[in-house]
């Protein structure tokens, strides 16, 4: 349980701060602001990757696949939190819908944390040997 505990407040802390520092990728005025923010969110989705792959001990063939796993979780999360918010043509923001963007960071969270750390627990079980059981 310290080991999801981790992949999660990893992920809740990364994107809180891209949520206050960046914002919403939607709403800047400049495609290289855009860009810096979904930057940021790969980076993010990089940290947890390896900070999860890390904890649950994971054999290192896995570290790709939980990377495309953490990348699409994030992205997913992320696009339901702005479909089930109900506005996907305008960026949220914090000043007007709080409710919003709490639900906004939620989704993206689960779905960069749950995702990528189920995947590394089954990988850590399956890497392990089990004792051959054939008559000598």
């Amino acid at each position: 349980m310290k080991r999801f505990a981790v992949t999660v407040g990893l992920a809740l802390a990364g994107v809180v701060a891209i949520g206050l520092i960046g914002g919403d990728p939607r709403g800047t005025r400049s495609m290289e602001r855009s860009e810096h923010i979904v930057l940021a969110g790969l980076l993010l989705c990089t940290c947890t990757t390896i900070i999860t792959w890390r904890t649950t001990r994971a054999s290192a063939w896995w570290l790709a696949p939980l990377g495309v796993v953490a990348v699409m979780g994030a992205l997913s999360g992320w696009i339901a939190g702005v479909e089930f918010a109900g506005d996907t043509e305008t960026a949220v923001r914090l000043a007007s819908a709080p409710g919003k963007v709490a639900f906004l960071v939620a989704m993206t969270t689960a779905g960069l944390a749950l995702p990528s750390f189920a995947v590394a627990a089954l990988a850590s079980r399956v890497g392990r040997r089990r004792p051959d059981r054939t008559p000598a």
